[in-house]
């Protein structure tokens, strides 16, 4: 059972998403409609991350 992805957002590259899951490790992704199929690995992400309560659905 694949357990769910944490989304978190950084105060340096607000334009991101960034995710975390334990099968996937770290993944980024520009915060736009579609920006998830766009995704790739987070090499070097920001230190600065803050957990967001929103959904992966979320339009905003």
């Amino acid at each position: 059972m694949e357990t769910p992805m944490r989304l978190y957002r950084s105060t340096n590259y607000p334009s991101r998403w960034y995710a975390h899951g334990r099968e996937t490790g770290w993944v980024m992704f520009p915060a736009a409609l579609g920006g998830w199929e766009k995704r790739q690995p987070a090499r070097g992400a920001a230190r600065a991350r803050h957990r967001s309560d929103r959904r992966a659905g979320s339009s905003d």
